[in-house]
């Protein structure tokens, strides 16, 4: 009986979802923002990687300036940009499949613009706490060696 049942599930297909004609303007804009929006965080983190590999090329034999922070910082900024490219590439691919899916009226590809946009704001909600939790850190941290300082001195 359960298998029956699971069958059916399978088989089942949602109603159809209708969308205004206002609702796909509304759509349309966003896509075409979201689009906008990805492309220039592309050109700008080219710029940002171009800069970081240059002064890492530059500054990188300069280990006497700022304790070897010339190697470090270029690095650690690298690292940070390819972790940004990743929210960009969810940002263009929901405005490229949302224009697609409004052309070509396809449910499976709106359905994929969607599910674009939800792993977009998942990673920036996750990533943003993720910082708030290290700032929290660092702050704690400062906190208890300024007490400490304090006690001590």
């Amino acid at each position: 009986m359960e298998h029956n049942e699971i069958q059916q599930n399978l088989n089942f297909e949602e109603p159809p979802f209708s969308i205004t004609p206002r609702m796909r303007d509304f759509l349309s804009e966003a896509a075409r923002w979201s689009r906008f929006i990805a492309i220039v965080g592309f050109v700008m983190m080219g710029l940002a990687f171009l800069i970081n590999l240059i002064s890492l090329i530059f500054l990188g034999g300069a280990v006497g300036i700022g304790g070897g922070l010339g190697i470090i910082m270029p690095i650690v900024s690298m690292i940070f940009l390819g972790i940004f490219l990743i929210p960009l590439f969810y940002l263009f691919n929901f405005g490229k499949h949302m224009r697609e899916a409004l052309q070509s009226e396809n449910d499976t590809v709106l359905l994929s613009s969607f599910e674009n946009l939800k792993s977009y704001f998942k990673f920036t909600g996750i990533f943003t706490l993720v910082i708030i939790v290290l700032y929290g850190l660092i702050l704690l941290i400062a906190l208890g060696a300024g007490g400490l300082g304090a006690f001590m001195g």
